[in-house]
């Protein structure tokens, strides 16, 4: 990692990161499709959230491992 800011390990990961983003025309939900639509958003968005949060926490992790002195990294 290349050393940015005020510590010599970066926070960002170098490597290539592809979104993904289906387009499609117009697309007409009936009133009863609605509800579970919205059900399922938001249980993809708080599985989003979950796995944002977990690469955080490993992220932070790591940074502290490499950060330490090699007699303390085990």
């Amino acid at each position: 990692m290349t050393p940015t800011g005020p510590t010599p390990f970066s926070r960002i990961i170098c490597g290539s990161v592809v979104v993904l983003r289906r387009r499609c025309g117009p697309l007409m939900l009936t009133p009863d499709q609605i509800e579970p639509g919205r059900t399922a958003v938001a249980r993809y968005s708080a599985a989003q959230t979950k796995l944002d949060e977990q690469a955080s926490a490993e992220l932070d992790a790591m940074i502290t491992f490499r950060a330490a002195p090699a007699h303390e990294a085990k």
